[in-house]
């Protein structure tokens, strides 16, 4: 079986921080509340696209995120991966929160965002 999303490693700049909001992890649960309430869990961050971060006692710390929420990092890990269009897309992106921006039709904000 084949890996469908592309490698965060290596390549062009990765900085998923100038997209995201809050990166930070809301909430961290105990490996034990893991396993009591699995299903809570679960449901809580498919409903509120919330990662979770899981402490372990013994290895590494786990993130959960919904396959939704992952899908969409790896997509955009992808589109990170080529210097130029990180640059491309970090500059669409403060003109977007700088400007007050509509459009018509996707053919006019094609042009907005020189693609």
């Amino acid at each position: 079986m084949t890996n469908k999303y592309p490698s965060l490693c290596g390549g062009g700049p990765l900085n998923l921080f100038l997209l995201m909001d809050n990166p930070f992890m809301n909430m961290t649960i105990p490996y034990s509340r893991l396993q009591k309430d699995l299903k809570w869990t679960c449901d809580k961050v498919c409903h509120e696209n919330e990662p979770i971060l899981v402490e372990r006692r013994k290895g590494e710390n786990i993130i959960l995120i919904s396959e939704k929420d992952y899908t969409s990092l790896m997509e955009t890990a992808y589109l990170m991966h080529s210097p130029a269009n990180a640059q491309r897309l970090i500059e669409a992106l403060h003109r977007a929160r700088s400007e007050q921006m509509e459009f018509k039709d996707t053919r006019e904000l094609k042009n907005a965002i020189d693609l």
